[in-house]
């Protein structure tokens, strides 16, 4: 299965594709780690890491080259933090393009926000543990928190942690 998904987050920038024919890399895959890259203030603020012209540039060349190829393109780090509002921030930038570009193409959305009440009822099942070297969780950093979102994927650092499982 072949998928575009060429930069780690948006607006960021990223190389132009290799010429035709050139050797492709089976297997790699740089996918979005926003939250770890802007930290918790970008997320809690629900503010974008970079601005809509950045993100608008990245994503026309990602829309479009995989409209091109007939491939699907899958974007990670939605507006830099991936809580919900940064994630309807990247939509309406998509929708601009799709209106201004006239694509189409079948689009799915997976929000990274957790259930406070979910959450809770984990914590009191004893089911979450921390990852890494941090606090217990608490009811009262449940309450406390702005927006709870989960953390999708690998990185180096949750390699070398302790698993934990919501």
């Amino acid at each position: 299965m072949r998928i575009l998904s060429p930069c780690g987050i948006l607006g960021y920038g990223f190389p132009r594709p290799p010429p035709a024919g050139a050797r492709e890399t089976p297997g790699r895959h740089r996918g979005g780690r926003g939250i770890d890259r802007c930290g918790s203030h970008k997320l809690g603020s629900g503010e974008g890491i970079v601005s809509r012209q950045a993100a608008k540039r990245d994503l026309l060349r990602i829309l479009t080259g995989g409209h091109e190829l007939a491939i699907p393109v899958i974007i990670g780090s939605a507006g830099g933090a991936g809580a919900r509002t940064h994630v309807e921030w990247s939509m309406d930038v998509i929708g601009e393009i799709v209106r201004e570009k006239r694509l189409s193409f079948e689009t799915a959305v997976i929000y990274a926000d957790v259930d406070r009440d979910t959450l809770h009822r984990r914590l009191d099942e004893k089911r979450i543990a921390p990852l890494g070297p941090v606090p217990e969780l608490t009811h009262e950093a449940i309450e406390g928190a702005v927006r709870i979102v989960a953390r999708w994927g690998a990185s180096r650092s949750s390699m070398r942690s302790t698993t934990g499982r919501i």
